[in-house]
């Protein structure tokens, strides 16, 4: 994952919940969106997201997850979630491309997805994409 370029000016305080059970993609994907002014909950499991979107008081605008983890995938904890905050955007990531994911049956069509390797210039645009749809 390219962190390098650069993204443009921090302009957000918005609330991204950040899964993957890869702690070296947590740090490294955390470290960008936070240059961009986004606040940062990392969790490496599911169940880790799961227990920090109790907390009822707490406005969370997105969740950026793995597709494929322990515990469950993406898409299950995705809807986990949406029971009580169904207002939360939603943005896939996978190692695996999107036609190779979606024809499993794994993500619906039309679903934001961004695939990994990526920059950071292109994560930045992709979540701000997907917070502004």
């Amino acid at each position: 994952m390219d962190v390098g370029g650069k993204v443009a000016a921090p302009r957000t305080r918005e609330t991204i919940l950040l899964v993957d059970d890869d702690l070296a993609i947590v740090k490294i994907t955390a470290r960008v969106l936070e240059a961009q002014g986004y606040v940062v909950l990392r969790a490496t499991l599911p169940s880790e997201a799961l227990r920090a979107a109790a907390d009822r008081e707490l406005v969370i605008h997105m969740l950026l997850t793995d597709v494929m983890m322990p515990e469950m995938n993406g898409p299950d904890l995705a809807k986990a979630l949406a029971a009580h905050r169904p207002q939360l955007k939603l943005l896939y990531m996978s190692g695996y491309a999107a036609d190779v994911i979606g024809p499993r049956g794994v993500l619906d069509r039309g679903t934001a997805f961004i695939e990994k390797p990526f920059a950071g210039r292109q994560l930045a645009a992709k979540v701000r994409e997907v917070l502004d749809a």
